[in-house]
Parts: structure tokens; C-alpha cells; sequence
């Protein structure tokens, strides 16, 4: 599994954390089901909702790949929120960050708590710029 960080960015104000998505809202994942950020989300349904709704964000996701789902979240269309890797949210980013109102809604550290050791992934953090 991954070892990088990773993030799940917005641009809906009122979305402040993953069970503040609703109807109506998407999130892009580089491939629903199966791609690590996929995965992530069902691992914090499960923990959110029970593990027999794991898979309750999976009808909220959409296929694009990181430099697509980023371009649609920055271009204001459907999808509102993008959960990336690093390198897609790194320091490149940061002024279309401020200029969209994009916002770091969830850093998912889950590698920490689902299948990493603290130690082993304490090393590996997003940058504070990143975090607000």
C-alpha cells in the first residue's frame, strides 16, 4: 500500500469533514473501488458508519486521475472535492490554492492509523502550508 500522504482537498465551504458529504456531492479518486485513495475513504466509512457500510462514500466517488481531478475541483464543475498524493497538492499548487478558496478538508494519514506503524510514518508528513 502507499506510504505517501494523502489528502482530500475541497473547494465547498461547508464541507469540513467526510460526513459533511452528501447528495449530490463527488469526489475523485484516481479509480472508484480500487485505487488507494479509494480504499482510504472505505477504511474511513468503516470506521465512521460500521464496517458493514465501508462502502458508504463509493457512490460519491468519480474516476480522474490526480492532475485531471484537481483541474476539475480548481475549475469550479461538478466534482467539488479531490482526494491526491503528493506530488498534485505539493508547492506548485499553493497560489491556485488561494485563488480558487481550495482548502485542505482531511488529511488523510490513514496509513498511520489503519496499517502503518506511527513510527515507521511519522516521518512522512504534509506540509503545514498545505494543512488549513
Amino acid at each position: 500500500m502507499d506510504s505517501e500522504p494523502t489528502v482530500a482537498l475541497t473547494r465547498d465551504s461547508r464541507i469540513k469533514t467526510l460526513r459533511d458529504i452528501g447528495e449530490g456531492d463527488k469526489i475523485s479518486v484516481p479509480a472508484v473501488k480500487v485505487s488507494i485513495q479509494a480504499v482510504l475513504l472505505q477504511m474511513a466509512a468503516a470506521k465512521m458508519y460500521g464496517d458493514s457500510q465501508y462502502n458508504q462514500l463509493d457512490k460519491h466517488t468519480v474516476s480522474l486521475s490526480h492532475p485531471d481531478g484537481l483541474s476539475v475541483v480548481l475549475s469550479g464543475a461538478e466534482v467539488g472535492t479531490v482526494v491526491a498524493a503528493i506530488p498534485y497538492i505539493d508547492l506548485g499548487m499553493q497560489k491556485a490554492f488561494d485563488r480558487y478558496s481550495i482548502r485542505t478538508m482531511l488529511s488523510i494519514e490513514m496509513q498511520q492509523q489503519f496499517y502503518c506503524g506511527a513510527e515507521e510514518n511519522s516521518k512522512r508528513r504534509i506540509p503545514q502550508h498545505l494543512m488549513r
